[in-house]
């Protein structure tokens, strides 16, 4: 097991977590819902809004928002030097409570369960947070000698916020190491283009070199590209044909480039063809309130607040950008739903069979929409949009080859036999995701990051009568043993 010399594997038997849509950050997310959490005993998510991850915890402690805070926040980011300090003007609509007031209220509930004083003791100002957050600000160098007081006055500018103390503004990265010869945060306090950290030399990157992507690759994966004598990693033996996702990972190959570009995906033989990357979001942050309807129907090309087609999940669909000349070889139609999968050797998650009503679910259905501006030829860059669904956010997709490439007439009609497009008036489906009208079944998430792949037309097949989910059932199956997804960045 590669976990490194740091870390030892242990079962995890509780999580608890807060401000995060976890399962939507994750990847690989179908398989921590349907192979990892279920073993985890207790899955507690501390929550402002309804997510896919609070639908999978056991536990829902339901936060205040920032209008109802009764207490004070504070807020920075890694991007630009602004520090803000608010509380929210307005009681709770609802039964919610501020973050630190659920951590005391549980830990005065254990220390009256237990007689153990430490609990209760450890948040012993949760009425009164500005204790914890004046020694954030006193330990760090950037907000020496600010008070939550004085911020909160507007001793610094307006109140409730400050600037962080950099040296420029606009912040300019490393203006004290280089002006002032402060160290750099590294461990040797320079700033080094060699390390010489036992890991980074058996990585075979202890020297800038670059690697080509796990999966969104065409040449071989994870291949080190080096002809640097100074390089020597360590390939653990994994042999170079290997395709499992896990050791591919993790083996260290060095090849130089002019190697590297005579090798080609194991994966483009059997049939994978597009890629799918992942932009960001332009109407919603991640996933916060990506479901309220406006953000919701602005993010995609098909909102529609009436939702007259009502195979839509809610007044937005899930969509898939792809270049009009690639689409129209596979005689996909700008609108048409697709599915698109992922390879099966461990997506959409480890053990899938296409009988199980959790494959259902995990299948990646989406809507095409035209796009010019990727790339197209036989190597074509597509790319899914964002997908906001109950707080999660769909950035990741993959795919399974559903047909051999290059497609023949006799292959294209055995993958699509209906040549009506899925449209509201043909084959229209119940809604099978966790949206307000139906909380049947959740909804997709991503699998990885990109991947290698193609897509076959959704056909207006009938459902089976386990799953309310249709899947076309001449869609190929991927071939026996196929290794990891192959994909190009």
């Amino acid at each position: 097991m590669f976990t490194g010399k740091s870390h030892m594997p242990t079962p995890t038997k509780v999580l608890w977590y807060n401000n995060a849509n976890l399962i939507n950050q994750a990847k690989w997310a179908y398989d921590i819902v349907h192979n990892v959490n279920p073993k985890v005993d207790m899955i507690v998510d501390q929550q402002i809004e309804w997510t896919g991850s609070a639908e999978f915890a056991d536990i829902v402690l339901p936060v205040s928002s920032w209008m109802e805070l009764q207490t004070k926040e504070m807020g920075g980011s890694c991007s630009n030097p602004f520090l803000q300090i608010w509380q929210g003007g307005i009681e709770p609509l609802h039964d919610t409570r501020d973050d630190i007031a659920i951590f005391a209220g549980v830990a005065d509930a254990l220390t009256e369960l237990t007689g153990e004083d430490r609990f209760s003791a450890y948040f012993q100002f949760s009425d009164r947070p500005e204790v914890y957050l004046d020694r954030v600000l006193r330990a760090s160098f950037t907000t020496e000698g600010y008070t939550v007081d004085d911020i909160v006055k507007g001793r610094y500018g307006e109140p409730g916020g400050a600037l962080m103390q950099y040296r420029t503004y606009p912040r300019i990265p490393f203006t004290e190491q280089v002006e002032d010869s402060l160290p750099f945060y590294t461990d040797t306090g320079r700033m080094s283009a060699y390390v010489d950290l036992p890991e980074a030399i058996e990585y075979g990157e202890n020297l800038i070199v670059h690697r080509e992507a796990v999966e969104a690759t065409w040449y071989l994966p994870n291949v080190i590209v080096s002809s640097s004598p100074y390089l020597r990693p360590n390939d653990y033996g994994i042999p170079i044909d290997e395709n499992d996702p896990d050791l591919r990972q993790v083996r260290n190959l060095m090849m130089p480039w002019s190697e590297v570009r005579k090798t080609e995906n194991p994966l483009i033989a059997e049939g994978y063809r597009f890629l799918c990357l992942t932009p960001k979001s332009r109407h919603s942050t991640h996933s916060s309130w990506a479901v309220t309807d406006w953000h919701w129907i602005y993010n995609n090309n098909w909102g529609d607040p009436y939702r007259a087609n009502n195979r839509m999940p809610g007044v937005g669909d899930p969509q898939m950008h792809i270049n009009p000349d690639d689409a129209r070889e596979l005689d996909i139609a700008d609108g048409d739903y697709v599915w698109v999968d992922a390879n099966s050797v461990d997506r959409p998650y480890r053990g899938a069979k296409e009988d199980d009503d959790f494959y259902d679910v995990a299948r990646l259905q989406v809507r095409v929409s035209y796009n010019p501006g990727y790339r197209g030829a036989s190597r074509c860059s597509s790319t899914p949009s964002t997908w906001p669904h109950q707080g999660r956010t769909r950035r990741h997709a993959h795919a399974r080859t559903a047909v051999p490439w290059p497609p023949t007439p006799d292959t294209r009609r055995a993958s699509c036999p209906v040549a009506s497009r899925a449209s509201p008036a043909a084959g229209r489906r119940h809604c099978t995701r966790p949206t307000p009208c139906s909380t049947r079944r959740p909804v997709p998430w991503p699998s990885c990051s990109a991947s290698m792949w193609t897509t076959t037309r959704s056909t207006p097949c009938p459902r089976r009568p386990s799953c309310a989910s249709p899947r076309p059932p001449t869609a190929a199956r991927a071939a026996p043993g196929s290794g990891g997804a192959a994909s190009p960045a």
